[in-house]
């Protein structure tokens, strides 16, 4: 009995069977279970670890406040004041802030960052299960490659805290609109362009880290289906070139004006954003797992604490089983031009995420990534060698110097090794479960637990207790004033962007945790007296010892701010600190919801 198709379709470019909406149902409860420890306090307890999540939740809350308040979306005073903070040179996110207002004006912000760190993983995995589901008959196979993609290692590492990565969603429906646009060409280029330019904005304004490496991705495919297949460029051409104007003029129009403000608005930031060469992929890495994963054991833990990159950012974690079914479906298949082109790409790819040299073991070594792709000539009886090597080439070199490509973090480019492992599986397991005979089918099932049990997550996942001080359920602080929190926001404190953002926006804050122009903070706030003694007094120093020069910088930077309000909340040495506020302003603190106040401060004295 076939299949009966929904009267909804995606894009009109895949006709959803009923089982993409079990699919969807299976990926949105695995995310849920996997996160559970979260969602058992899901309004005191956020998935992951602290730190980036608070700048995260704080990201989420400016938005719906932005738009009652008429205020730009885009930039704002509220952090870092009063010079302010170039939301779109960081990655605030816009749209997915925007889309989930409701979420986060009725539930707060740890509960809307709950709900988009489960939904980044289930939504991702759904897209590519659509994206594989068009070239196997399967949908297992296409399930189980979705799977892959969508529950990664390298997911489970970036959802410690980094959700502009991991909503993934949108690059398999690009790459589908691409395959549609210079591959198939059934649909009228106006509606592909437009499409494909549309699914490219949303990304920009998700992320644009991801829409960089999805467009690394892209070219690298596109230029070996070129290369391996030139009698069919010209029969393509004039089409796919129509479908690429028309969505390059989709997204200037769409994202033009946000790309205007990020690099020509105020506090731009230029350059690159992290130290090259640092957040790679240590060749180890790919067969070493993480304490994310259930399966391992001490020593592998300890070889991978020494692995060049941070828990975060080093899950490119493959297995031996994965990687060398791997190999085997590309030799078994080697004959299909679908399975040559994702295996090459795939290759391609896995060695970009190596960066710059080769970190092996936690060592940095002074040998050029580049040196593996020479290899590549050598092999030309069997793969297209000068074409891998001039492409890869480019590619390496272009994200070592390029603007914008040398701010990717070649570690990150580990999303897309999965996405096509999963593409391979897909095809593997597609082959197996379409053989009439029970045992094939058997065979299918033992390989795809055999290969993805190493990569099964360690649960529970970790989620960490989100405690907001009571004064900032109701402050008396007034709209719109200047309050200055202690521990001084920076890259080390974090908390106090949550508290702010629990307070409904009510108060701007001289301190923060952003992207500003070099020279003026970088990701700490600009340099202050307030923000040193706060350090000092956090590690340990007696402000007794501090001289007075300090006090009275102090007290010059507080009213050169405007500041009504000083708190000081759950911080370490709190008592000195109190302590030195006090001589500060010369009065006592009232303490109130779990912080010491001094309100009423007159702005301009």
């Amino acid at each position: 009995m076939g299949r009966t198709a929904p009267p909804w379709s995606v894009v009109r470019l895949l006709p959803i069977p009923w089982g993409a909406l079990l699919a969807l149902i299976t990926y949105l409860g695995l995310a849920v279970l996997l996160f559970a420890q979260a969602w058992a306090h899901p309004f005191t307890s956020s998935v992951g670890y602290r730190g980036d999540a608070d700048i995260v939740m704080w990201f989420f809350s400016w938005p719906p406040f932005a738009l009652a308040h008429g205020l730009n979306p885009l930039f704002t005073t509220y952090l870092d004041y009063p010079a302010g903070v170039n939301l779109m040179s960081n990655t605030s996110m816009p749209l997915v802030g925007t889309a989930l207002s409701p979420v986060t004006s009725i539930f707060g912000p740890v509960f809307a960052y709950n709900t988009v760190e489960s939904l980044a993983l289930a939504l991702s995995a759904w897209s590519a299960y659509l994206m594989i589901r068009r070239y196997v008959a399967s949908d297992i196979a296409a399930g189980l490659g979705g799977l892959l993609y969508g529950f990664s290692p390298w997911m489970l590492g970036e959802s410690l805290g980094h959700p502009h990565v991991t909503i993934a969603f949108l690059p398999p429906l690009i790459f589908m609109a691409i395959d549609e646009g210079i591959i198939r060409q059934r649909r009228r280029p106006l509606a592909i362009g437009l499409l494909l330019g549309a699914l490219a904005a949303g990304q920009c304004l998700i992320g644009e880290e991801v829409l960089a490496m999805t467009a690394i991705v892209a070219l690298l495919t596109i230029g070996l289906l070129a290369g391996m297949h030139p009698d069919q460029v010209r029969v393509r051409r004039d089409h796919a070139l129509r479908v690429f104007l028309i969505a390059a003029l989709t997204f200037v129009l769409l994202v033009g004006p946000a790309l205007t403000f990020q690099f020509l608005g105020p506090q731009a930031v230029y350059g690159r954003a992290h130290g090259p060469n640092y957040w790679v992929s240590d060749l180890l890495g790919f067969i070493v797992p993480t304490k994310l994963q259930w399966l391992t054991l001490p020593p592998a833990l300890s070889l991978r604490d020494r692995l060049t990159g941070t828990l975060y950012e080093s899950s490119n974690y493959l297995g031996i089983p994965l990687i060398a079914l791997l190999l085997f479906i590309t030799r078994r298949l080697w004959s299909e031009t679908r399975v040559r082109i994702v295996a090459l790409v795939g290759l391609l790819v896995g060695m970009l995420s190596l960066g710059v040299t080769i970190h092996a073991a936690g060592r940095f070594t002074v040998v050029p990534v580049a040196v593996l792709a020479l290899a590549f000539p050598l092999l030309r009886r069997v793969l297209p060698g000068r074409l891998l090597l001039y492409e890869f080439l480019v590619a390496w070199a272009a994200m070592a110097q390029a603007p914008v490509l040398s701010n990717i973090l070649p570690v990150r480019l580990t999303l897309f090794v999965f996405l096509l492992a999963g593409v391979l599986l897909a095809f593997f397991v597609d082959h197996l479960v379409r053989a009439q005979a029970w045992r094939p089918r058997l065979l299918a099932a033992a390989v795809a637990i055999l290969v993805l049990a190493p990569l099964f997550p360690r649960v529970p996942y970790p989620a960490t207790p989100v405690d907001v001080p009571a004064f900032f359920a109701a402050p008396s602080i007034p709209d719109a004033s200047v309050a200055v929190i202690f521990p001084f926001v920076d890259s080390t404190q974090k908390a106090p962007l949550l508290w702010q953002a629990s307070s409904a926006m009510r108060f701007k804050m001289p301190e923060g945790y952003a992207y500003v122009p070099f020279g003026r903070g970088n990701v700490d706030p600009p340099p202050s007296a307030t923000h040193d003694a706060s350090l000092a007094i956090a590690s340990g120093l007696d402000p007794a010892s501090f001289p007075d020069g300090l006090r009275d910088q102090v007290q010059r930077e507080l009213k050169a701010w405007h500041v009504q309000t000083v708190i000081v909340g759950p911080m370490a040495n709190q008592a000195n600190m109190v302590a030195f506020i006090t001589r500060v302003l010369a009065r006592e603190p009232i303490q109130t919801g779990g912080v010491y106040a001094w309100e009423g401060l007159d702005p301009a004295h």
